[in-house]
């Protein structure tokens, strides 16, 4: 996993033993901008990290990590010099989003296997963890996704089984305050979630709309700790292949995001049977005239 900012780089792995099977520790990697990737540096030692759930990190190179460890969920938090600042055990972790602020503020979602509930916990900058609070239940497991904004309003999105089809819902917190309910951003039958991003006040969320005749791929933008605007879709044409590419069963995979600080968005997927790259970029409007790389 990677974030970068201001064109610096930092990638966070989980490293197997090569003479102890099952056992390996956490890796971190980083590129100044302008600069190329250093030496990795394991942090925490030989801890049993052997999968990462999710991970994040702030401007100053801090780094909130949540992993397995001999079959629990354990939150790991660094300083800018990889220093372990925090250690949490969570317990038995199935899926899990996190999201790291400027100031060392902290969210967390998880969903334990087994069970069927979605959990969120806050921590203060430099503090532990909070209580956790029921977000939702769930009947299937879900593809947590979070990020937070420069002000710290953190963000948790998913998509969630209904009664016909599926929906791709979303929570918002603002700095210092609990997560508030889940709001519906689209359904049906097979929306699915597929990136979050923040930066700057910008949030945005990417899904797909597997039922569009055309383009499938959907993104929404929030300002600030407001509610999500209407669905966009990205502006490209949309790739008819010919031949024998043109009679196999084409899909969009699932797209990604990145957010400036002055709330550009730039939306990639790959398409096709040969995985042609598509992308669209929306500039922030210089006054607020409509955005030119979606409709």
């Amino acid at each position: 996993m990677a974030a970068g900012r201001g064109g610096a780089a930092t990638v966070v792995v989980a490293r197997e033993s090569s003479a102890v099977p099952n056992r390996g520790d956490l890796v971190v990697l980083r590129r100044p901008a302008g600069g190329s990737f250093g030496a990795p540096e394991s942090v925490g030692g030989n801890d049993g990290f052997t999968d990462i759930a999710a991970a994040d990190v702030a401007a100053d190179g801090s780094v909130a990590v949540v992993g397995q460890v001999d079959r629990e969920g354990l939150l790991l938090r660094t300083g800018p010099q990889d220093t372990v600042t925090h250690v949490t055990h969570l317990g038995l972790v199935g899926t899990a989003g996190v999201a790291l602020g400027d100031d060392g503020r902290l969210a967390l979602a998880t969903f334990v296997d087994g069970s069927d509930e979605v959990c969120t916990r806050v921590a203060a900058p430099g503090s532990p963890l909070g209580p956790e609070r029921l977000l939702t239940r769930l009947r299937t497991r879900p593809d947590l996704r979070m990020a937070m904004d420069a002000a710290c309003t953190a963000t948790v999105a998913f998509a969630r089984d209904l009664n016909k089809g599926i929906a791709v819902v979303a929570a918002r917190a603002r700095a210092g305050v609990p997560f508030g309910p889940l709001r519906v951003l689209d359904r049906g039958p097979n929306a699915q979630i597929a990136d979050l991003a923040a930066a700057g006040a910008t949030t945005a969320v990417a899904y797909n709309d597997l039922t569009a005749r055309d383009q499938p791929v959907r993104v929404r933008l929030a300002r600030g700790a407001g509610p999500f605007g209407a669905a966009q879709t990205p502006a490209t044409p949309t790739l008819r292949l010919r031949g024998y590419a043109g009679r196999t069963p084409s899909s969009v995979n699932a797209p990604v995001l990145a957010v400036d600080a002055q709330g550009d968005v730039l939306l990639a997927w790959s398409y096709g049977p040969f995985g042609a790259v598509q992308a669209a970029l929306r500039r922030v409007p210089a006054a607020r005239s409509p955005c030119s790389g979606c409709r």
